[in-house]
């Protein structure tokens, strides 16, 4: 497969993509956090 200047060889190997939105209304209001330690915390 061909997009753009890239080759795919989709019969021998296999891709992941993966896809990050941080647009401002595309989370849930719960998992929002104030402040880097809160977000940290929840991480961990």
């Amino acid at each position: 497969m061909e997009i753009g200047k890239y080759h795919f060889d989709l019969e021998h190997h296999s891709y992941i993509m993966g896809n990050l939105n941080l647009t401002p209304d595309s989370f849930y209001d719960v998992s929002r956090y104030q402040d880097m330690d809160a977000a940290l915390r929840h991480v961990e």
